[in-house]
């Protein structure tokens, strides 16, 4: 029989540090479907150390399920599809089990050339764990000798250098260049790091020249060619394919996963950063993203087409580093019960070492979550300043909200994940929330490189569960007051009229899959952002699993000061929206 599509079937695994997950989407009535879905605990650490295993584990369960073979006897792929519906015609893969990539940053100035190569970092999950700057005295020999001990114990996996706007006649950035070769010089052949240099493009040749052939240098457009422009988008792309090549495909076993793939490996969050902005170009919308894995939290985001996003270790598994970060207290504040501190870090410690399993109790789920919320707040305050865009530097107006990692959708109840989605991204105006609890965005933005029809459909058909539309209005009253007037038609013709106090939460009633219309009206001291100034709207809106949510506790959210009464607010608001 004759196939209607080039690839009819397709595999696709995501290997992370805690989880690997395996999807079968195939034709189903003329269109691509998500077909079945595995999990395995990965295997990339001892004593299994090797990410093939977790694979094969999940692509069985895959088999248990379906009654279908896709693996051989010697646990190799099948491939292409046969006759009697074994094997698969393609599989994609995507992993994030490897640790960040470790940059050490060489730079003129702190507060130009560096902050950009810093936020450029920021934009791909790289870790800069030294910085060097003409400040640090590198002209004088105790400055030489100070570098070399700083480069030698940081252990880098690669090394950025930055420095100098386009057309600028300094040549000083090559005396930083000097005392980097002098380090390289010394250090064996296995501990020279390539090289990215984003800098002065005018001093390319002689960078390259100054290396020779002690490390591989490789040139990108400069991060910062003016005073007044910011270029972030080629080194943050270099240093995500060297986290690609010199991190992921070093992790055990991977290479065997990659050799499977039509197409490269690709990074779980860089796969992620496609569906966002094919979401937001297809359909014009400004999309965010929030997500918490066992080992990293995640800020995205895509304005106008182009993504991007913020990224640190800060998931459950690193619980203790995230409370000694922040404060202990920035994280009993998000609680809706009073925890002692010795017993909040003996749970805190045991949720970091078992982060791979469901939390045993209702504490456990609201100290994870407060843990995401302390996680995140500090990414999406560093992510802020990039959102602004416009001559008056107004944050976008986000129509979209999507959560991911299983502490965001499948921990608690839906009314928690919408609170936690809300507590950090504060959106105002009209916006979506949806959660991408399968997952499946990894899968399908590998997959929209090899059959982009695929991806969509799949999208379309079987992806974000939607949790309801937020309506949150900007500003600030006495508890009480009337923050927004809400008028719902339903599609039957019924209505409904709500007043919202001020400093509350109000959650409306609409069944996922249905629609209603809206009639808004802001109280004196409210609107509905700057995209939306008129004192009165109407807007179509979504359904959801908990329908439409009325966010009216002004913005920026009301601060409380200490944990005790934070607490008890934490408590009210969890009761208001249902959690």
């Amino acid at each position: 029989m004759t196939k209607d599509y080039a690839l009819e079937s397709i595999l696709a695994v995501d290997c992370g540090s805690v989880w690997t997950r395996a999807l079968l989407i195939d034709v189903v009535e003329g269109r691509y479907r998500l077909v079945a879905r595995g999990e395995a605990l990965s295997t990339t650490c001892p004593p299994q150390t090797n990410a093939m295993l977790g694979a094969a584990r999940a692509i069985m369960q895959i088999e248990n399920m379906t009654g279908r073979r896709l693996l051989d006897n010697k646990c190799q792929l099948i491939t292409p599809e046969r006759p009697d519906g074994s094997g698969t015609d393609a599989f994609v893969a995507t992993a994030s089990a490897a640790s960040p990539l470790r940059v050490f940053l060489l730079g003129l100035a702190g507060e130009v050339s560096v902050a950009s190569a810093r936020r450029a970092a920021a934009g791909c999950g790289a870790e800069i764990v030294d910085v060097l700057s003409l400040e640090d005295g590198l002209e004088q020999s105790a400055g030489v000798e100070m570098a070399l001990a700083r480069f030698d114990h940081a252990a880098p996996d690669a090394v950025v250098i930055v420095g100098g706007v386009n057309g600028s006649t300094s040549r000083r950035a090559l005396d930083m260049v000097r005392v980097l070769t002098l380090a390289y010089e010394v250090a064996e052949p296995g501990r020279r790091p390539p090289v990215v240099y984003a800098g002065n493009p005018d001093l390319s040749d002689a960078i390259v020249s100054a290396f020779g052939s002690l490390a591989e240098v490789k040139v990108v457009d400069n991060v910062r060619p003016s005073m007044e422009v910011e270029n972030l988008a080629p080194l943050a792309g270099e240093m995500q394919n060297l986290y690609t090549e010199w991190k992921l495909h070093r992790v055990p076993g991977m290479g065997a996963v990659a050799a499977w793939s039509r197409v490269p490996l690709m990074a779980t969050m860089q796969a992620q950063g496609h569906v966002l902005r094919y979401l937001s170009g297809h359909y014009n919308l400004n999309v965010a993203g929030l997500e918490l894995s066992a080992s990293r939290s995640t800020v995205s985001w895509a304005l106008g087409g182009q993504s991007t996003f913020m990224s640190n270790m800060g998931g459950v598994a690193a619980g203790s580093q995230v409370a000694e970060r922040v404060g202990l207290d920035n994280v009993l504040r998000w609680l809706p019960e009073e925890v002692e501190p010795d017993e909040a870090w003996t749970m805190i410690r045991n949720l970091s070492l078992f982060a791979g399993t469901v939390p045993g109790s209702a504490a456990e789920v609201a100290m994870t979550q407060a843990l995401a919320r302390a996680a995140l707040l500090p990414l999406v305050a560093g992510a802020r300043p990039l959102w602004k865009v416009g001559a008056k530097r107004h944050e976008p107006a986000w129509d979209l909200i999507v959560l991911a990692g299983a502490t965001l959708t499948n921990m608690g109840s839906p009314g928690q994940s919408a609170l936690l989605a809300l507590d950090v991204l504060q959106p105002e105006g009209v916006c979506g929330l949806v959660m991408d609890s399968v997952p499946l965005a990894p899968a399908l933005g590998a997959l929209a490189g090899l059959e982009p029809l695929a991806a969509a459909q799949v999208l379309d058909q079987d992806g974000f569960v939607s949790l309801g539309t937020v309506i949150a209005p900007r500003g600030a009253a006495h508890a009480g007051d009337v923050a927004l007037r809400v008028k719902i038609t339903y599609a039957d013709g019924r209505t409904l009229q709500v007043e919202v106090p001020a400093g509350s939460l109000e959650v409306i009633p609409l069944a996922a899959g249905q629609k209603a219309t809206l009639q808004l009206r802001p109280g004196r001291r409210f609107d509905l952002g700057w995209a939306r100034r008129s004192r009165n709207a109407t807007v179509e809106v979504d359904g959801g699993l908990l329908g439409v949510i009325v966010d009216a506790r002004g913005r920026p959210l009301p601060t409380v000061g200490s944990v005790a009464p934070a607490q008890w607010t934490m408590r009210q608001w969890l009761w208001e929206i249902g959690g």
